[in-house]
């Protein structure tokens, strides 16, 4: 229903649980955002969700870094599809990598994807 009780109920009582845990995990990671950029915050929440997620594996620090732990956590938190994204074909993967690495901030870029600028950010919504 549109009203804010409504909104409220559908948002306690219908969210997926799994996806309401993820999305309080990551409400302490905004207080960073007095002291750094929002792409630097956005990379520090998915290295420590990959920490997570794949406590046996290094943090990913390639050219695809980004779009790995984006993906991760865009699968709530199903390390399985990295491995299928590394699979897809040579283009495939590096146009993924490119988009997911995009800010949609000007002037700012991640650390393990300096080369990759402009916007918007590609998003994936469920």
């Amino acid at each position: 229903e549109a009203t804010p009780l409504g909104g409220a109920e559908k948002f306690v009582l219908k969210f997926p649980h799994a996806v309401l845990t993820s999305f309080l995990w990551s409400i302490p990671y905004l207080r960073h955002l007095t002291k750094k950029t929002e792409t630097e915050v956005v990379e520090t929440y998915l290295q420590a969700r990959w920490h997570v997620i794949a406590p046996d594996l290094n943090v990913p620090d390639d050219s695809e870094a980004i779009a790995c732990m984006r993906i991760a956590v865009m699968a709530q938190s199903d390390a399985r599809v990295v491995e299928v994204f590394r699979q897809l074909p040579r283009r495939d993967k590096r146009c993924l990598a490119v988009e997911l690495a995009r800010t949609g901030c000007t002037g700012q870029r991640f650390s393990s994807s300096p080369s990759v600028r402009g916007g918007p950010a590609f998003l994936v919504y469920y």
